[in-house]
């Protein structure tokens, strides 16, 4: 257990050192332009992450659950895949309306 905490925080470490070392490298080799249209993909990606809300973490739990039945675990499959499709179709629908706002103001 000790292994696993310690290997999760040195992996947390360096992920967030990485970003110290590499972001420079990707302005240098790309410019501040294409960067920033990484930087706003990866803030989608944020925020889908955020909207998540946790529901991967319930799926996986349920799923690897040995007392439910596999009815139930299709059950909450569909129910998960319905919420995710929900947020998915909420996100496009919240750029592509927006969409003139972000060329014009963000990626100008």
């Amino acid at each position: 257990m000790k292994k696993n905490i310690i290997a999760n925080l040195i992996g947390k470490l360096f992920g967030g050192f990485s970003h110290f070392i590499f972001i420079p490298l990707y302005i240098a080799y790309l410019g501040f332009e294409s960067y920033s249209i990484i930087s706003f993909t990866l803030v989608i990606a944020g925020l889908m992450a955020f909207f998540d809300g946790g529901l991967t973490a319930t799926l996986s739990r349920e799923l690897a659950r040995r007392d439910v039945c596999k009815e139930d675990k299709y059950q909450i499959f569909k129910t998960l895949e319905s919420s995710y499709f929900v947020v998915v179709a909420l996100s496009i629908l919240i750029v592509v309306s927006l969409s003139s706002v972000i060329a014009e103001k963000w990626l100008n």
